[in-house]
């Protein structure tokens, strides 16, 4: 009887681990498939292939020549980053804008799902469930970044892809040294200067404040300033008011009640 009971215990554990190993197997391939994707992704956006995109493009280059005299921010900007949405588009029609910054992984389209805000957290560009998912925003900020504080989300991923960089700027010296982050959108560029860089409770910001509320933003902006731990770097001379336009970018940490976040405000903006 116990000896059936072995061979029984046996089999299930053979078979829970064979399932096991075949999940993390199809697990990792459809990541290294998706993070393909990216890669290629991050190619073909600076590269044009329809009449369209000579409209579409932010040609950074341009810009700079036409305007470094007039707008100092136009220096700023990378000059061998051009975006064509219209390329992009062709793969997914919910990609609305596009981050860089630089010396950082991240490099990606920016995605809104019509109606699920959840959809790009375990989805990727072309539609496929899964790891890594997408940069994304949710339906409670507009796409124009006019909003007192936009909130955008990305995976912590092992390989280093999506979001996961971000976790570099817990090293001081590569906080001081990297302050920028760009934006592109169809028609605008916009500037960051990042600000805050910290460990966050895992609240949902856009929930827990009203930033419609002027006395809510000053709350936020210095529930950021208050954090004080090994890994939190601030900028204390930068000014945040409530005439600002911030930028929060958050992803994961090794804590399931932690958020790491980027905090950076609008500085300037390039455009039609």
């Amino acid at each position: 009887m116990k000896q059936r009971i072995n061979q029984t215990a046996s089999c299930i554990f053979l078979g829970i681990f064979f399932i096991c190993t075949i999940y993390t197997v199809v697990s990792c391939n459809n990541a290294d498939n998706s993070t393909k994707i990216y890669e290629n992704m991050q190619s073909i956006s600076t590269t044009e292939n329809s009449e369209n995109n000579a409209v579409l493009e932010i040609s950074s280059d341009t810009a700079v020549q036409e305007t470094t005299t007039a707008n100092p921010i136009a220096e700023l900007i990378p000059t061998d980053k051009d975006i064509y949405f219209q390329t992009l588009w062709d793969t997914n029609t919910d990609i609305y804008a596009y981050i860089y910054i630089p010396n950082t992984n991240v490099d990606y389209p920016v995605l809104r799902h019509p109606s699920n805000n959840l959809y790009y957290l375990e989805h990727n560009i072309d539609g496929s469930k899964g790891l890594p998912g997408c940069i994304y925003t949710e339906n409670y900020n507009s796409i124009d970044f006019d909003d007192p504080v936009t909130l955008m989300y990305g995976h912590n991923m092992k390989n280093g892809s999506m979001f996961a960089t971000l976790h570099n700027f817990e090293n001081t010296d590569f906080f001081d040294e990297n302050r920028y982050i760009f934006i592109y959108t169809p028609y605008n560029t916009y500037v960051y200067e990042i600000f805050a860089a910290v460990t966050y409770n895992d609240n949902h910001i856009l929930k827990a404040f009203d930033f419609e509320q002027e006395k809510e933003f000053d709350t936020f902006i210095e529930s950021l300033r208050s954090v004080r731990d090994m890994n939190a770097h601030l900028m204390d001379n930068i000014d945040v008011s409530y005439e600002d336009k911030v930028l929060v970018l958050s992803t994961c940490t090794s804590a399931s009640d932690k958020r790491y976040l980027v905090c950076a405000v609008m500085i300037g903006a390039l455009g039609d």
